[in-house]
């Protein structure tokens, strides 16, 4: 597995990092991995809403009405096809 080097971090930011990696009884190098983890799980998050907002936004709007939608989801307990 690839190596990362982070550099131009100050004594405080590091302290601060092992700080809560020590709080979470992990190392270092297991905290930061998985910060990076998430941080990658986030942004493929994002993406993958916009990609829906945009296919949503292409779509022609509605048609129908709160009504229509509450006639059918009642329909099966009256006996109707809505």
């Amino acid at each position: 597995m690839p190596n990362v080097l982070i550099r131009s971090l100050s004594e405080e930011e590091l302290d601060q990092l092992r700080a809560m990696a020590d709080s979470r009884h992990m190392s270092l190098q297991s905290f930061m991995a998985d910060m990076v983890r998430k941080t990658l799980s986030a942004d493929h998050n994002r993406n993958k809403l916009a990609e829906i907002e945009a296919h949503l936004k292409s779509m022609p709007p509605a048609t129908f009405t709160t009504e229509d939608l509450l006639a059918a989801k009642d329909a099966p307990r009256h006996g109707t096809d809505a």
